[in-house]
């Protein structure tokens, strides 16, 4: 804490020695959270004396704390601040996680400012648009972002420009010489650079619409790459139907330099739509969602632009985010797996059908059924496995509870079990599965 008190004393020093005329106005908000999770047959195998079926349960909290300095009417300095990002309760060893996992953790800090053309945003700001299919909400390394002002475009529209730094090429080469500032730098700058532009639609005969525009560009040392996503999405409600659907459409070109090596074009599709329909204290939703995918990396075509979105959290097991644990090997490994490894790259096929029931104001209770296929299951010749690798993720079925206890204070519950179909025995027929069983739950309190 010692760390975290002297940064917080020098950012407010260097704010009043900024601002002559200070009248900084700061606002808290956060929470405090506990989180238990159970894993039954993390990697799906038949529990045998070759292969073990392990399985998992620990508990983690942390503490969240977003800090707003008002400066005057037109600029504000915002920062979140995270504290034993999951650290485990009884031990302080830390399970391999997607998240960081330190002591303290500035995880934003950015300049928000108000003018006659729009709000810009510069630093490690929040990141994240339209409809989760390909959405990951998070923050973004020292983004500029700039959003027009209402009323520049008619109907409402309006428009938003961002630019990041996706990789830091220097870094990655040379770290030492770069972080002191003194040459000789081992290559050229190979920084991966990522603009992307999005139009909001608020009023269109669907509903609350908008359009994302990319481009991805990395210029490393032995190849380049481009790659440009069109994304429409919309969202609307007339009556007790209510509806969600996003279209991704890749393409661009990964072009290198050796000789040998065979240049790839993108061309990968990607869509998810979603019908609900209320009566009374019920739900009733149903969607389906198709994720292309691609078997054959070794030609000129790419016909897979990436997993699910983190944030497209419609089966626990299957591609949850709750867990913060997500495969990059070929077996389950934990959740949010197709979102990773080798199933983010055999695309996905899945449909789904939801009920959800309040009985009282402070309770939600849920219950989801979904069946997910590949779109393209990995080869023999690929992947060197005995046959081709079936197309059976399998059925899952869940359940969920939320609970407002009190004011502040919320409890969450979700279950999993995961029927495992025959794309995890990896091409090997031999190969016994078991099914999986996932808990978790979460105690928070927002302030």
């Amino acid at each position: 804490m010692k760390r975290f008190a002297l940064m917080a004393t020098v950012v407010c020093v260097a704010v009043a020695l900024a601002v002559p005329a200070l009248a900084l106005e700061a606002s808290f908000k956060g929470d405090w959270q506990i989180r238990g999770f159970y894993i039954q047959h993390v990697n799906l195998r038949d529990d045998s004396p070759t292969t073990p079926s392990p399985s998992l349960d620990w508990y983690d909290y942390r503490f969240s704390m977003d800090t707003t300095l008002k400066i005057n009417d037109f600029m504000e300095i915002n920062s979140r601040m995270r504290v034993l990002e999951n650290k485990l309760l009884g031990t302080s060893d830390d399970i391999p996680t997607s998240d960081n996992s330190d002591n303290v953790n500035i995880e934003r800090l950015y300049l928000v400012v108000n003018s006659k053309i729009g709000k810009f945003q510069f630093g490690r700001t929040p990141s994240g648009w339209g409809l989760p299919l390909r959405r990951n909400l998070g923050e973004s390394d020292r983004a500029i972002i700039w959003t027009t002002p209402a009323g520049i475009f008619p109907y409402d529209i309006s428009m938003t420009f961002q630019y990041l730094i996706a990789t830091e090429g220097e870094v990655n080469n040379n770290p030492a010489n770069l972080n002191q500032k003194r040459p000789p730098f081992t290559r050229s700058d190979n920084d991966g650079e990522y603009p992307l532009i999005y139009f909001l639609f608020p009023r269109t005969p669907l509903g609350y619409g908008g359009l994302l525009l990319t481009w991805y560009h990395w210029a490393a040392d032995t190849f380049d790459l481009n790659q440009h996503t069109i994304s429409p999405f919309v969202t609307g409600k007339k009556g007790p139907f209510s509806w969600q659907a996003e279209v991704d459409y890749t393409t661009g070109s990964w072009d290198w330099d050796a000789p040998a090596a065979v240049d790839q074009d993108y061309d990968a599709w990607a869509w998810w739509a979603e019908l609900a329909y209320d009566f009374g204290p019920f739900n009733l939703a149903a969607g389906y969602l198709w994720n292309e995918g691609d078997n054959n990396p070794a030609d000129d075509e790419i016909n897979n632009g990436g997993g699910i979105g983190e944030d497209w959290n419609t089966l626990l097991i299957l591609n949850g985010d709750e867990m913060d644990l997500h495969a990059t090997d070929l077996n389950m490994g934990g959740l949010g797996t197709l979102a990773n490894g080798v199933p983010a790259g055999a695309g996905a096929s899945i449909i789904y059908g939801r009920l959800s029931f309040t009985p009282m104001e402070a309770v939600t209770l849920s219950f989801t059924y979904g069946n997910a296929r590949a779109d393209a299951a990995p080869t023999a010749k690929v992947m060197g496995t005995p046959q081709n690798w079936a197309d059976e993720y399998g059925s899952e079925y869940d359940f969920r509870l939320t609970w407002k206890v009190m004011p502040n204070l919320t409890y969450s519950l979700a279950a999993g079990y995961l029927d495992a179909g025959d794309f995890w025995q990896m091409g090997d027929p031999t190969q016994k599965l078991e099914n999986m069983t996932a808990v978790y739950h979460q105690l928070k309190v927002n302030f």
